[in-house]
């Protein structure tokens, strides 16, 4: 494993940058359109909206007051005419601008910043924030691309990147970009959670090798994920006045951590499945990924994913994996809380980063399970859970996530959650070591609607390296097309 300084990311940083503007030149690249013009673009969309949210932070309280704009740009090629790679396929574009500005409106003593937050524009990056988040096409389309905040990532059957969320922190917007090319017969993805400092890189591509009946049905790829910079250790400092008590993180000004001693961090691995069975009513698709964290261990990932459609009405789909592990191989080490983890392992004694503490576990082998079942109803209701478990590193843990409509009323409400690692199952608590979202929206009118969000993020504390805070907003959405 190659040892860097926490500074040393520029180089890795600034090759990276390059390369993933080079696949997003690929994507819109006008080659790729080789039959015909596309389409006129659809009337778009467009959403209004304006917001109060209470930010809870040490004993302030912040009114943050923003504005936002979404454009939504439906079917922006005809199906028929926009061919890549042979498929063809419609893509819908969204643009979600967002500006906010946070007052002071509680202050119990504590040395903080003045009246307006100056923590969420102090960075030169920061001022990317306005643009929330673009996105073009879905995932699985023939061409994908999201811009800024890029919510839950998943790659691959996610056994190195589960779930990951590159805006957790609070008071530092990154602004990451995910791409993709997906063919018939082969694709590429390509993930950054942050153009200037990222954490997380690295991509996946994969093909179908064969041309006949069942070889045709085998998908193989291959992934490699790095962190440029892992921490192994923060600065700290003994607390004012001496005595016994143990020494705090120290953050510069910015209210970044200071990193002592990183290195890179590599999750690299091959993985393979086969579409069994691919009806309109039925889907069985077995996979196996061999996953290998350099100087840490290796890991096999064999599990499957099954849908059930029977009707339009109803859909239910399952995904269950067998995990065996040897040494002090972490799965999933991407997971959805790694932008706070890599500082400070909640449940363990003290600050620790994550990687310092899996290099000084106890070796394996570690055997453990991982299972997701969802449901739809229409588009009434949707719901999933899913946990995992075993005998390694704190590898207990458990999403849910849920929405409901109601048509009739215009009510629609939404939740996920996601709870950080733990040593037994018995042992998770509804907010401590949680990353939460939720929101409910009342379409009073065909162009008014209200909007309440609850959640739960993170920032940098005293005495911990990271601690949750609650958000609550409450704002009115205004919808309009443009014709």
């Amino acid at each position: 494993m190659l040892r860097t300084s926490h500074t040393s990311s520029a180089p890795i940083s600034s090759l990276l940058t390059a390369l993933v503007c080079s696949a997003v030149v690929l994507c819109a690249s006008p080659g790729l359109a080789a039959e015909g013009t596309a389409a006129e673009p659809t009337a778009p969309r467009v959403l209004a909206s304006s917001d109060v949210t209470a930010v809870w932070a040490d004993n302030d309280g912040f009114a943050r007051f923003g504005l936002g704009l979404q454009l939504s740009f439906e079917d922006i090629a005809n199906p028929q005419k926009l061919r890549i790679f042979g498929a063809g396929e419609g893509l819908d574009l969204s643009i979600d601008l967002y500006a906010p500005i946070s007052l002071r409106v509680i202050d119990d003593g504590v040395q903080t910043d003045a009246v307006f937050r100056r923590r969420e524009w102090d960075e030169n990056a920061e001022g990317l924030r306005v643009l929330r988040s673009l996105r073009l096409g879905s995932p699985y389309a023939p061409v994908y691309l999201a811009l800024g905040n890029l919510g839950v990532t998943r790659a691959g059957h996610g056994s190195a990147v589960d779930g990951v969320n590159n805006n957790v922190d609070m008071d530092h917007f990154r602004w990451g970009v995910q791409t993709g090319l997906n063919a018939g017969r082969g694709g590429v993805e390509l993930l950054v959670d942050d153009i200037r400092t990222p954490w997380l890189f690295g991509g996946r591509i994969w093909l179908r090798p064969g041309t006949g009946a069942l070889s045709r049905r085998i998908l193989v790829g291959a992934s490699l994920f790095a962190d440029p910079s892992a921490p192994l250790a923060l600065h700290e400092q003994s607390p004012t006045g001496g005595g016994a008590a143990a020494a705090v993180p120290v953050s510069d000004d910015r209210g970044v951590l200071r990193v002592a001693d990183s290195e890179l961090f590599i999750v690299t691995g091959v993985d393979a499945e086969l579409e069994l069975i691919a009806s309109s009513q039925f889907r069985l698709t077995p996979y196996v990924d061999l996953n290998i964290q350099p100087e840490l261990g290796m890991g096999v990932h064999a599990g499957g994913f099954a849908a059930w459609t029977p009707g339009q009405a109803f859909s239910l789909s399952v995904r269950g994996e067998f995990r065996a592990m040897s040494s002090r191989y972490r799965p999933g080490y991407f997971g959805a809380t790694y932008g706070a983890e890599r500082y400070d392992l909640p449940g363990i004694d003290g600050v620790q980063t994550l990687l310092s503490v899996v290099r000084a576990s106890e070796p394996g082998p570690h055997r453990g399970f991982a299972i997701d079942v969802e449901a739809h109803l229409t588009r009434l209701l949707a719901v999933g859970a899913g946990l995992e478990s075993g005998n390694g590193l704190l590898p207990a843990s458990m999403h849910l996530r849920g929405e409901v409509t109601v048509p009739v009323i215009g009510l629609r409400a939404a939740l996920r959650w996601e709870s950080g690692h733990y040593e037994h199952l018995r042992d998770i608590k509804v907010l401590e070591r949680a990353l939460i979202g939720s929101d409910v929206t009342w379409q009073m009118m065909p162009w008014l609607a209200i909007r309440a969000t609850a959640g739960q993020r993170w920032r940098a504390a005293k005495g911990r390296a990271y601690e949750p805070i609650p958000e609550v907003s409450l704002g009115l959405v205004f919808s309009f097309r443009v014709d």
